[in-house]
């Protein structure tokens, strides 16, 4: 074997040790190749083994002046058998989009010199993505049971989550009014008051350091709490057909919605309305009925409370309309019939008849008739009479 054969093979080696080594650059020169090194960059971030980066990742590595390029590359597994990303830019940055929750990527850089002189490829690193944010579904919106339930979609890698609750849309620390960890969605019971706009947010977390962003705001406010009615009384009778209902005032109405009707499911409703005031006058009640009543407030946004009791109560039967003798009439004989109206739901009448105005009773009876005679009169004599309707259930006109 000749030097310039042992020359060959020698430099062939060292070629060959250069490029394992990662650290080189070729120049071709004629037939003579000239090896050069070149350091690859070095990265910058993210860093290796960095947790819960973005989905949108910026890139940034070792700017070289003797670099035009570099060459990014992203994949998710470490021998890049798999190339998700494989992009060329002049910068030392790159921002890249639409990478997925709750994985692990790696990526490495090299640099070009030109078209055939460039680095090694870098050294390796690996990141993970974060979780993805929770949904929140429920609740949101004004008119919200005292039993409140937070739920949201489930974050797929998680194995809890933070729910924060506050008075403010900023989550100051002095308006939290709950900051727990949780594995399920909670219900919190008579312990959020009433026409206040809470606020709620949600992030999910896992065992291994995973967490995610805080998901959208929602915001709820408490029904207002039930009315309490005043008048009339529950369960009164002989109410005039001519009534003013009233009931209390409840913190945080600013008006209150008012129905009436004459079945307790409320399917025929005599009146229906909003008020400002705390008492409401009905003229359209009938005589010998039953109704049922029942009260809500309303706030200024429009979030309204819990009905109050439903309270029943019933009319009075009507006034007998006398027509018999007429009313001032005269030279009536000693025997005269008084006559009236018969009544929708008297079973009775309850008569009474005087010798004169100062209340000088004669005749005290009660009758199921709606005529009785007087017999024996005196002549030329002034007489005053009444009559009123009843029955059992003590429903007097």
């Amino acid at each position: 074997m000749t030097y310039r054969n042992i020359f060959v093979i020698l430099n062939i080696f060292f070629f060959a040790a250069l490029l394992h080594a990662g650290q080189s650059e070729l120049k071709k020169n004629n037939e003579r190749l000239e090896v050069v090194p070149v350091t690859p960059p070095a990265l910058f971030s993210p860093s290796s083994n960095a947790k819960n980066e973005d989905t949108t990742v910026i890139f940034v590595w070792e700017k070289r002046t003797q670099f035009t390029s570099y060459m990014l590359q992203v994949s998710e597994d470490s021998s890049f058998a798999s190339i998700l990303v494989d992009s060329l830019t002049k910068n030392s940055f790159l921002k890249i989009g639409a990478l997925q929750h709750n994985k692990t990527y790696y990526w490495r850089v090299k640099g070009i010199v030109s078209d055939s002189v460039q680095s090694m490829w870098s050294l390796t690193f690996n990141f993970g993505t974060n979780l993805s944010a929770p949904v929140p579904t429920g609740p949101n919106g004004n008119n919200q049971d005292s039993v409140v339930t937070f739920s949201w979609q489930n974050v797929a890698g998680a194995d809890f989550y933070l729910l924060q609750i506050s008075k403010t849309p900023g989550f100051e620390q002095s308006n939290l009014i709950y900051s727990s960890y949780i594995d399920s969605n909670p219900s919190l019971v008579n312990q959020l008051e009433s026409n206040i706009k809470y606020y709620w947010r949600i992030s999910a977390l896992n065992f291994n350091g995973g967490t995610s962003g805080w998901s959208g705001v929602n915001n709820f406010e408490i029904k207002l709490l039930p009315v309490v009615l005043a008048l009339p009384v529950n369960q009164s009778r002989n109410i005039d057909t001519v009534r003013t209902f009233s009931w209390g005032k409840i913190n945080g109405a600013a008006q209150y919605r008012f129905v009436l009707s004459n079945d307790s499911l409320f399917a025929n409703i005599k009146v229906d309305t909003v008020v400002t005031d705390t008492s409401l006058n009905i003229s359209v009640l009938k005589y010998f009925n039953r109704y049922y009543w029942k009260v809500y407030g309303i706030s200024s946004d429009g979030n309204f409370g819990y009905w109050s009791n439903v309270n029943t109560f019933a009319t009075r039967l009507a006034t007998p309309i006398v027509y018999s003798p007429a009313n001032n009439s005269y030279n009536h004989l000693d025997t005269v019939k008084l006559g009236w109206s018969q009544i929708l739901g008297a079973s009775k009448y309850h008569l009474q008849v005087y010798a004169d105005s100062v209340g000088n009773l004669m005749i005290d009876t009660l009758i199921s008739q709606t005529s009785f005679y007087l017999k024996n009169l005196k002549l030329n004599a002034e007489y005053f009479w009444r009559v009123i309707g009843f029955n059992e259930q003590s429903d007097s006109s």
